[in-house]
């Protein structure tokens, strides 16, 4: 009885670690957008695009401006502490924001924008995301706010780095930080201005497959195999000390 309990609990263990293996070995290997252990019934929904490349003329859907209402505390403490478009494609985190005497208000306005009829790309670059252009104005004056935001943005297909809209050019911002298997590259960026996504080279077609709803098969199969083998060997030994 020892015997067959250990050899469940060994086989079930092992399917755990084996179905571990294989979702860091296809999250390395880009055969995955995201681990499957934290999958779900949809994938990264496709870009929205101001004016969508040729592969996303039928099913684009166009994104909206959007502002958001931030108070600031006397120590420069923003809520919330961040903000996010209702399509998830541009995130803002408040990294610094002036103290003042007294608590006060900012309107934070992000736009989308066509980043080819802003400026027109560099040479050996592409534009992989629309343009979002930010303003952050003191809620009573109006005046523009002085800060420090890191961009979280969303790209279509790869862009490692962020362009900065600077003298009517677009200009490469320092030290992006890219995240390819959620399409997300950040930098750090002025409360306002000009920003988009952008990659090398060619801009390779977007990826039309990726948003449709799938079950997560694998990652149901494997997982449940290995918890109701673990279980059965719990049972199993919960009955010997019983008897």
């Amino acid at each position: 009885m020892a015997s067959s309990n250990r050899r469940l609990a060994g086989q079930g263990l092992a399917i755990v670690l084996a179905y571990l293996l294989v979702a860091w070995a296809s999250v390395q290997a880009g055969l995955v957008s995201r681990s499957p252990l934290y999958d779900g019934l949809a994938d990264i929904p496709l870009y929205r695009w101001v004016n969508p490349p040729p592969e996303r003329e039928g099913d684009n859907e166009v994104p909206r401006p959007e502002t958001f209402n931030v108070v600031v505390s006397t120590s420069g403490q923003a809520d919330p502490g961040s903000v996010t478009t209702a399509d998830g494609q541009m995130t803002l985190t408040f990294n610094y924001l002036p103290p003042a005497p007294a608590p006060y208000e900012i309107d934070l306005a992000m736009t989308p924008l066509d980043p080819a009829e802003v400026a027109p790309v560099p040479d050996g670059l592409y534009f992989d995301s629309n343009a979002y252009e930010l303003k952050a104005t003191d809620n009573q004056t109006g005046a523009p706010v002085e800060g420090s935001f890191t961009a979280i943005m969303r790209f279509s297909v790869h862009g490692p780095q962020i362009l900065s809209l600077q003298d009517g050019a677009w200009v490469p911002l320092p030290d992006p930080l890219l995240t390819d298997a959620d399409l997300q590259v950040s930098a750090e960026t002025p409360a306002n201005g000009t920003f988009v996504a952008a990659g090398t080279g060619t801009r390779p077609p977007e990826d039309t497959s990726r948003g449709e709803e799938s079950f997560p098969w694998f990652s149901t199969v494997i997982g449940t195999l290995g918890l109701l083998l673990l279980l059965a060997a719990g049972i199993v030994a919960f009955r010997r000390r019983k008897a």
